[in-house]
């Protein structure tokens, strides 16, 4: 995957990559809900197949301690998917640095985390976006 991005008015524009480890935090109420904690997984065992893996915590009646969602891979930085019979919306951020989980039914079973770690390839094509951007600003500071 190629990181491209475009700064518009301070905003960060790029390429998904839902591919990674994010660390979630605790706003997910899990005296109410089935809530994933500490660290959870995005993987793409296929071309079209995103899994989404981690342990879960709170009310979470016949699921498992850990639990494995699959999902067709989005094409942009959101998708639907059904989580203990409710609707929730899985939003990666523009920057590819944090996911939410936004549950509209039960709005205190919403979470978020925060990307802990990178695929290599992601992490090599972003770290020379990285090195280009620093390059420009560089010959720009030196003119």
């Amino acid at each position: 995957m190629i990181f491209s991005s475009t700064f518009t008015k301070g905003t960060i524009t790029s390429t998904p990559n839902w591919v990674g480890t994010y660390l979630m935090d605790d706003a997910c109420d899990s005296s109410r809900c089935c809530c994933f904690t500490n660290q959870i997984t995005f993987v793409q065992p296929s071309n079209n197949l995103l899994q989404i893996s981690g342990p879960v915590i709170g009310q979470c009646g016949g699921f498992p301690p850990t639990v494995t969602l699959s999902q067709i891979i989005p094409i942009g930085f959101q998708a639907m998917l059904t989580w203990g019979g409710q609707p929730v919306r899985v939003q990666l951020g523009q920057d590819n640095a944090y996911v939410s989980f936004v549950d509209y039914t039960r709005g205190f079973c919403s979470t978020s985390g925060v990307r802990i770690s990178y695929n290599a390839a992601s992490m090599k094509s972003m770290n020379l976006g990285l090195v280009i951007f620093i390059l420009l600003i560089t010959i720009g500071i030196m003119k």
